[in-house]
């Protein structure tokens, strides 16, 4: 049979102020992680996506952003041009970029949520 148990040596308040001080804590750690996150995505999507570029404004365009929303967060990236969305769903898909990015960027997110829970 497997156990396990836990001591807690110190008082009631000092744990209390310890939940108090995560609770300000993590919430910060976490937006600071998606801020570092979206900057990071959009340039993995500048560097990576599939079109050839000929004024360089799609490219450009591509920028990522970070929304406090109720009790979360939520992380866009979007394209700046008006034919973004032609990149993304015309011709089947070839030229999208942001289905890609989000795939190859999402063990990266991952990784720095958790840095942001386990961080002091």
């Amino acid at each position: 049979m497997v156990s396990s148990r836990v001591t807690w040596d110190g008082g009631l308040d000092q744990m209390i102020d310890g939940f108090a001080e995560l609770a300000v804590r993590i919430p910060e750690n976490v937006e600071g992680e998606l801020r570092g996150f979206a900057g990071e995505w959009a340039d993995w999507a500048k560097a990576n996506h599939e079109w050839q570029n000929r004024t360089g404004e799609a490219e450009a365009g591509l920028h990522a952003i970070v929304i406090k929303s109720g009790g979360g967060w939520i992380v866009k990236l979007m394209h700046g041009v008006y034919y973004g969305i032609f990149l993304e769903y015309r011709w089947g898909g070839r030229y999208g970029v942001l289905r890609d990015s989000l795939l190859a960027m999402a063990p990266r997110l991952q990784a720095r949520l958790g840095r942001a829970i386990l961080r002091r």
